[in-house]
């Protein structure tokens, strides 16, 4: 199984460490290649720019003689296109309030407390190399809402980990989709 960065949004160590770390951890054995040999291996057909994108991109693409034998050699079945689709955090409520005072004696802080809604999203595109077939596209979506009190500081104690959390979501139904049993 091969995962692609296929929206140029991200590179293709994050589509890595987005998705092939956390399907390694719930089927430890999936085979993957690394992106950067896969690429190599298949030049110029699955660079950044010319990755195809729509199924009829693709089937011409595996159906080229010379990528059928590429793909073949390296064994993968699977090629995961990933992008990420959005990732929001600027929604932010608070009542905090700061001041200090003046002169060589005044002192400052902050008092109040905020909050802030942060969602990720991301979507797959799975394309069957040994079928040559489209397999299909699914999207994962997490929400998460931050605090953060101020008593002298504004200090953030809980961050939404939105971004894991969707990575882990889109890992389990890409597992399905591909019908291998998570641990």
């Amino acid at each position: 199984m091969v995962v692609l960065s296929g929206d140029g949004k991200v590179s293709d160590d994050e589509a890595d460490g987005c998705l092939s770390e956390k399907m390694r951890s719930l089927a430890p054995g999936l085979r993957f290649v690394p992106a950067v040999q896969f690429r190599e291996s298949l030049y110029p057909y699955f660079m950044p720019s010319t990755t195809p994108r729509e199924p009829e991109q693709f089937e011409a693409t595996v159906n080229n003689p010379r990528v059928q034998q590429r793909i073949a050699t390296l064994g993968v079945r699977y090629l995961i296109l990933f992008g990420r689709n959005y990732e929001t955090g600027n929604d932010w409520h608070n009542y905090i309030f700061c001041g200090a005072g003046a002169g060589s004696g005044g002192g400052g802080g902050c008092i109040g407390f905020a909050w802030w809604d942060r969602k990720s999203g991301i979507g797959a595109e799975i394309f069957d190399l040994t079928g040559k077939s489209f397999e299909g596209k699914l999207e994962a979506e997490a929400k998460g809402t931050g605090i953060m009190p101020a008593f002298g500081l504004p200090i953030p104690l809980y961050v939404p980990a939105t971004d894991s959390a969707v990575c882990w979501g889109t890992a389990r139904r890409l597992l399905q989709a591909i019908g291998t049993e998570a641990r």
